[in-house]
């Protein structure tokens, strides 16, 4: 707690939420149907199960791990402690993969 405290945690959670939501709303369209979610926990919706799964797959070669929680939602949870070059380096390997 005091480490969160100290860090200010929960302000950086919001921050690059925001910015990761950003990023994503951008890929609504063709493929991706909603983006929704608070804080750096945020899911991301596809217009069917196979989409999903093959954006995952994608995503995985790419070396980039991320959940799928029902058929068609992808859930996107970097730890609060990620660098925003980091960050930046999985949202570059998944939108590469939102253009099938």
């Amino acid at each position: 707690l005091q480490i969160h405290q100290r860090d200010k945690t929960w302000e950086m959670a919001e921050r690059k939420g925001n910015y990761i939501m950003e990023k994503l709303k951008a890929c609504i369209g063709r493929i991706v149907v909603d983006v929704r979610g608070k804080g750096m926990e945020i899911g991301l919706q596809f217009k069917d199960a196979e989409t999903c799964a093959e954006v995952r797959r994608k995503a995985f070669t790419d070396g980039l791990h991320v959940i799928v929680g029902s058929k068609d939602n992808m859930q996107i949870m970097p730890p609060l402690t990620i660098s925003q070059e980091l960050l930046d380096e999985g949202l570059e390997i998944l939108i590469s993969h939102l253009d099938l």
